[in-house]
């Protein structure tokens, strides 16, 4: 066997009765470790058979999230988990509880039932920083995950393409004839934020010569977002061209910049993320990358109902496609448009 273990004490760990049975914890991590390299996922449908004979099954589902994220992310997970599982059908044989369980960031790994597996059949993982990721690579969680906006390996994982919204960004910037470029962006950063900066960086650098200006936020609001661009102003800085990784932050610039008596796009060009609600009416309207939220949130939902069905796992990360649409903040004018970033 790959453990050199009893099947007996591979099946109890697995079924997390380790505890009862008095495996020792080496013994448990060798199991857990082989679990992850195989890419063993539990057979969740299997176990409620078992153990409901004949009985209208529950379900337990948990979108885990930080407490520092925005709220409306992930009531969109929410709502995309909740269409699916109040699909008449499906509603016939089991009752489903969807609920949102909150961590502060880095602190995953403290979330209780989380090890034990006590307290979910499965759930989708959401705006994790590095330290959660280094603890989820790390660990053979034992129930079916989907992680959402971030690729792990040893995971069903659905997200953007992070990097290539990073480069593009630039790219329009750059398109616009901005030279003097600067970045705005949280002091805590996810996976996808993180790849989002790298490649911005990166192709500013090769466009420009220069290392853009970077603008530190405390928080991820607006009102850090206008915080930490009327920091930058008054200490003299002089960018033609901003990137915000997220458009909350953008959103909350716009009355920095104007404080300050920096006009848009004239004297800085402005490029978010997230295409928010707000953005089509701001003065003037914002040029964002909508990055299919409800797709990356549906498609997540679908993968882990597929998984508590006994769906073989998929490892291959799940791409979705990013759009740019081009308003006035960066001086384009009539009908937004849209770019495709899925090359």
């Amino acid at each position: 066997m790959e453990t050199g273990l009893s099947s007996s004490t591979v099946s109890a760990v697995l079924n997390n009765r380790h505890v009862e049975r008095r495996i020792s914890a080496r013994s448990v991590q060798k199991v857990m470790a082989a679990a992850r390299r195989l890419g063993y996922m539990p057979n969740i449908a299997a176990r409620r058979l078992r153990s409901h004979k004949g009985e209208r099954r529950q379900v337990v589902i948990g979108i885990l999230t930080s407490y520092e994220a925005p709220v409306l992310l992930v009531s969109q997970a929410l709502h995309a988990l909740r269409d699916l599982v109040d699909n008449p059908e499906l509603s016939e044989k089991e009752t489903h509880i969807v609920g949102i369980e909150m961590f502060h960031a880095g602190k995953l790994k403290e979330l209780p039932g989380l090890i034990d597996g006590k307290r979910f059949n499965g759930v989708i993982i959401t705006n994790t920083t590095s330290a959660d990721d280094e603890f989820l690579a790390a660990t053979s969680l034992p129930f079916p995950v989907v992680m959402l906006g971030r690729s792990i390996p040893g995971y069903c994982c659905v997200s953007e393409r992070p990097r290539l919204l990073g480069a593009e960004a630039a790219r329009i910037l750059r398109s616009v004839g901005r030279e003097r470029l600067a970045v705005l962006y949280p002091k805590l950063l996810t996976q996808a934020t993180e790849e989002r900066l790298s490649a911005f960086f990166e192709e500013a650098m090769s466009a420009t010569g220069r290392f853009p200006d970077k603008i530190v936020s405390d928080a991820l609001d607006e009102e850090g977002g206008c915080r930490a661009m009327a920091d930058y102003l008054r200490a003299g800085g002089d960018c033609d061209g901003l990137f915000t990784v997220t458009d909350s932050l953008a959103v909350g610039a716009y009355p920095a910049m104007w404080r300050f008596g920096k006009r848009i796009p004239e004297d800085i060009a402005v490029v978010g993320v997230g295409d928010h609600e707000a953005g089509p009416y701001l003065i003037p309207p914002l040029t964002s990358f909508r990055s299919a939220q409800d797709e990356l949130n549906r498609v997540a939902a679908e993968m882990l109902l597929g998984l508590l069905n006994g769906k073989e796992p998929g490892m291959v990360p799940l791409e979705i496609p990013v759009t740019a649409r081009l308003r006035e903040s960066t001086g384009h004018t009539g009908v937004s448009q849209s770019v495709s970033t899925n090359r």
